[in-house]
């Protein structure tokens, strides 16, 4: 433990003005006792001593890992000791700067990293290069990761300052030929930076091809968050877009596929019409293959958004239609929906049989449109179908065959058309039993008349055979007479009870039907076994 006397010298050097402190501080970096060792750092920072700072940077390399908290807290500091070393003749405190201007995040220090670039006798250009592009990475990190407000320093403020010094450099760009220049201010540029939009809408800038290069190769996150923005802005040079669509790595595929997801936006959408020619929209490349299989989705809204020929997209549609991923293949069968033809119609049909019951019901979806042969029988097929997206499918694409339909026409039927089509009602509309409940206890006579007629030419009597046993109760003895002849089709105990109640009804015609639709059950076989006692007859 350090004496009390020890902590009152340190502190008067620390506070002294006489700079015969600052030798006796640097003597006690060197001291044995790490205490000693750290409080004299404190001392040196704290006095602003330009020979002590300049000593501490000639030291990083050599400075304990835990005296970086206090460097760090203190940055600010070291700045003009750190400019000087940059500038300076000594090669160990200028690379000692180089690691410190980054880890530091010494930001204001960026034109002088510019001026040394640019300079005809740098001595060190690339690793002064690679110190601009990590500053400009740190600063990208803070701008876009979780703010620390102890730091009081305003990243955006920051941001724009370097910008300012980057957006100088890069106009000199033709005289100095430095690429960590323009990658760096395109780390850090936003998309509707006036120069920035400036060069990528001029084809003959100097700096035109150079960026286009980095955006087209760069795998820096910031870059590609910038080339990415650009499908979000309505007002998107078109280098950048024809940019962005050459693009067939996968690191960046997957940013691009993500952001368009299931849909694209609509200003997205808009650029994507702008976009005549997608590198990796054909099947050789292989690039379909690589993706993830919420990628391929996207990747087929992207196509079927852009210009791209419809020949080509064809291509792509019918690569994923056979190869895909399941949910490549759905998207893929649905925007063929827009691709008439034979060829066209063919992948619908091979599609029918697809694994994936979502695809099987995209294809379903197209067969009568298509005008394909035989559709009509498919959709028959596909109604009795084990998943009920297929089901739902089928029956969509046959309204005709709705109740309300079958209802209103059902008078002008003759007895095969009215069965042929009730069957066909019963399986494509789910409502169509609610429906019929509904129309037998209509108030009009008529109605219910027809519906128990209906329920018989439909082959539903056992599904809606308690309805039908209420309606022996009906005031009408019509009613009464064509529901116990309906009853004939019914099945269990509860029917015949219902036939047998019914011999005891007021109306002679009630009895009369109740009693042959009984012989006529007995006969069939369809009548349960009673002990005749507790009926009366």
């Amino acid at each position: 433990m350090t004496k009390p006397p020890l902590n009152t010298t340190l502190r008067l050097l620390r506070q002294t003005e006489n700079d015969a402190a600052v030798p006796v501080l640097l003597a006690g970096l060197d001291a044995r006792d790490p205490h000693v060792q750290q409080e004299s750092l404190r001392a040196l920072l704290d006095r602003r001593s330009v020979v002590g700072q300049r000593e501490i940077v000639r030291r990083l390399h050599r400075l304990p890992a835990q005296w970086k908290p206090l460097l760090e807290e203190r940055r600010s500091r070291l700045e003009s000791a750190l400019r000087d070393a940059l500038l300076g003749e000594e090669e160990q405190a200028r690379h000692n700067a180089y690691y410190a201007v980054v880890w530091l995040r010494q930001y204001d220090l960026l034109p002088v990293l510019l001026t040394m670039l640019e300079s005809q006798q740098c001595p060190e250009p690339e690793q002064v290069g690679q110190t601009l592009l990590h500053l400009a990475l740190r600063l990208d990190g803070d701008l876009h990761g979780i703010r620390n407000y102890k730091d009081r320093r305003d990243p955006t403020r920051l941001r724009d300052f370097v910008l300012g010094a980057l957006e100088k450099s890069v106009l000199r760009w033709p005289q100095h030929h430095r690429d960590e220049v323009l990658e760096s201010f395109l780390i850090l540029a936003p998309r509707d930076h006036v120069l920035l939009k400036r060069i990528l809408g001029d084809p003959f800038h100097p700096c035109y091809l150079k960026l286009l290069e980095f955006l087209g190769h760069s795998k820096r996150e910031p870059i590609l968050r910038l080339l990415l923005s650009f499908l979000e802005d309505p007002t998107a040079p078109s280098s950048a877009l024809q940019t962005l669509a050459r693009r067939t790595d996968l690191e960046f595929l997957q940013y691009l596929l993500s952001k368009i997801g299931y849909q694209p936006s609509k200003i997205a959408a808009a650029n994507l019409r702008r976009i005549e020619r997608i590198a990796w929209a054909d099947p050789k490349l292989g690039v379909l293959d690589r993706l993830q299989e919420a990628h391929q989705y996207s990747a087929v809204q992207m196509l079927v958004h852009s210009r791209v020929p419809r020949s080509q997209v064809f291509e792509a549609l019918k690569h994923l239609v056979r190869h895909g991923a399941p949910a490549g293949r759905r998207a893929a069968v649905q925007a063929l929906a827009d691709f008439p033809g034979a060829e066209a119609n063919q992948l619908i049909l091979q599609a029918l049989h697809d694994p994936d019951p979502q695809v099987q019901a995209a294809a379903v979806s197209q067969l009568r449109r298509r005008n394909i042969p035989g559709a009509l029988s498919l959709l028959v097929e596909a109604l009795d179908s084990p998943h009920s997206l297929v089901r739902h499918a089928a029956a969509e694409a046959l309204p005709e065959f709705r109740f309300s339909r079958y209802l209103a026409s059902f008078d002008t039927l003759d007895d095969v058309s009215r069965e042929s089509t009730g069957r066909m009602v019963v399986k494509v509309d789910s409502n169509a039993l609610i429906q019929l409940r509904e129309e037998m206890q209509a108030p009009a006579r008529s109605r219910r008349l027809r519906a128990v007629e209906m329920a018989v030419a439909m082959g539903v009597v056992p599904e809606v055979q308690n309805t039908l046993i209420s309606l022996l109760e009906d005031d009408d003895h019509l009613v009464r007479v064509e529901a116990v002849e309906a009853l004939f089709y019914g099945k269990g105990a509860e029917v015949d009870e219902a036939l047998h109640r019914a011999l005891n009804d007021p109306s002679v015609l009630v009895q009369d039907a109740a009693r042959g639709v009984l012989q006529r059950r007995q006969q069939s076989g369809q009548a349960a076994q009673f002990d005749q006692g507790n009926f009366q007859i």
